[in-house]
């Protein structure tokens, strides 16, 4: 964060300061008691279902915070230097992100969808980096949400074009990430069912996703899935220039003659008239598609095609997501991030068309996928139909929900062996017994089954 000052917080909140100096100088603003960055840092505590974190001032004042900005007074210590009052916390953090985006001159372009958002926030950061890497801001980790997308937006400096991830779990949520951001630039990834326990339906995340063009400038664009019909059915009711990218012919930015290799996928870029040869060092062909969102946004913001295509010819992957390992004479390809159907489907694609390199085996391990709704049943025997039509020699499940994976798939095909295991630690003592050089594994489920226990545990 460059620095601000108590001022411009109060501006930014309509707070009411009831200590400190108005032109005291700001260079952070915090909401973990535990890590606070700077000596002129500001903590804020947020009041939770189950914990208000007013409580923990006073460890923000130990570990070296200047001040705070709350909602009760009568929960601050008498050393605290700057004291500022505002109704809502969370509101205030959020007000600040927005106050601060406007006094930074940089161009952000916003991801959102159903999956692929980190993949595909990673990829437009690796292209945009093309005009140099300090030049370029990313969202870290995953600060996606309402309270993490105002912290990102305070860390952004000096830097020339950035990439924010917008990520939302119920109705409404979207117009206050977006309108924080003031996006130049938009990508939608892939309308699936994450989330459709609150959401209800795929329209309503469609809907619910688009409101991400609330937030866009006037003169900005947003680029939407053409191999998605949710999205192309709802561009016609959209006032932003938009474009298409995907593999479809009609695509803006467009994908063609895609190969897999050995250690990523190689394709044809085609944009404004022109072929370019690309490649990225990871696999699957959601991923190329997710590299034409990456490259088109780096084509709408001046970046040369040529200098981002090479950059994201560099890209490193993502921790847990589809992040290749080499084990003990075998490999994993360890997903285990987070899943739902769709990117689970996608996974288990990405290890049907894995060229072994002697004769392995292709074995997936898949657990719950949860936030389905009343319908999660079905999309877990959708997945076990779908199992069972690739090329895949076993099909391990760990959970309740995934154990009718493996039902479906072993009525379906009896050629592919299912297991089923009650916990992690059960299917991790089978594949460590089990696993030979030569095998690959496909490790995916959803964040709160924390299959990566498993990945961490192969020797």
């Amino acid at each position: 964060m460059k620095a601000i000052t108590v001022s411009d917080i109060l501006i930014a909140t309509k707070g009411t300061l009831i200590r400190g100096n108005k032109t005291q100088r700001i260079t952070d603003v915090c909401i973990d008691s535990k890590s606070i960055p700077s000596e002129a840092t500001l903590f804020i505590p947020l009041k939770g279902e189950r914990v208000d974190a007013h409580k923990f001032i006073d460890n923000a004042i130990e570990n070296g915070a200047i001040g705070c900005i709350v909602s009760d007074l009568l929960k601050v210590p008498e050393n605290v230097q700057i004291v500022i009052e505002v109704a809502d916390t969370k509101k205030a953090l959020q007000d600040i992100g927005a106050y601060y985006r406007k006094t930074r001159d940089i161009k952000l372009v916003g991801v959102t969808g159903s999956v692929g958002k980190t993949t595909t926030r990673e990829l437009t950061a690796a292209a945009l980096m093309a005009i140099g890497r300090e030049n370029v801001y990313q969202t870290l980790g995953n600060r996606n949400s309402q309270t993490g997308v105002p912290l990102t937006l305070c860390d952004i400096a000096d830097e020339k074009l950035g990439v924010i991830e917008l990520g939302i779990s119920e109705e409404g949520e979207m117009d206050i990430l977006t309108e924080m951001a003031e996006l130049d630039a938009a990508i939608i990834t892939v309308i699936g069912v994450a989330h459709i326990q609150q959401l209800k339906s795929q329209e309503n995340i469609c809907r619910e996703k688009m409101a991400i063009t609330k937030g866009l400038k006037a003169d900005g664009c947003i680029l939407i899935n053409g191999d998605d019909q949710f999205q192309r059915d709802y561009r016609s009711k959209l006032n932003h220039k938009s474009y298409l990218y995907g593999t479809a012919e009609d695509c803006d930015f467009r994908a063609t003659d895609i190969k897999q290799q050995a250690d990523g996928m190689s394709f044809n870029f085609h944009a404004e008239g022109k072929v370019y040869e690309a490649y990225i060092p990871i696999m699957g062909m959601h991923n190329v598609v997710n590299a034409t969102a990456a490259l088109g946004a780096a084509c709408v913001l001046g970046v040369d095609v040529n200098e981002a295509i090479k950059s994201i010819a560099d890209f490193k992957g993502v921790k847990m997501r589809q992040q290749i390992l080499e084990k003990n004479g075998f490999t994993v390809i360890d997903d285990s991030y987070n899943a739902n159907p769709d990117s689970m489907k996608a996974g288990l694609k990405v290890l049907a068309d894995y060229e072994l390199k002697t004769c392995g085996r292709k074995i997936a391990l898949l657990a719950d996928m949860k936030e389905l709704g009343d319908d999660e049943v079905h999309y877990h025997e959708e997945i076990g139909g779908f199992a069972a039509g690739m090329p895949i020699d076993m099909l391990l499940t760990v959970g309740t929900l995934a154990e009718s994976i493996g039902k479906i798939c072993r009525t379906k095909n009896k050629s592919i062996i299912t297991i089923h295991f009650d916990d992690n630690a059960q299917a991790s003592e089978y594949l460590n017994t089990k696993l030979k050089a030569g095998d690959i594994l496909y490790v995916k489920g959803s964040r709160s089954m924390a299959l990566d226990e498993v990945v961490k545990a192969l020797k």
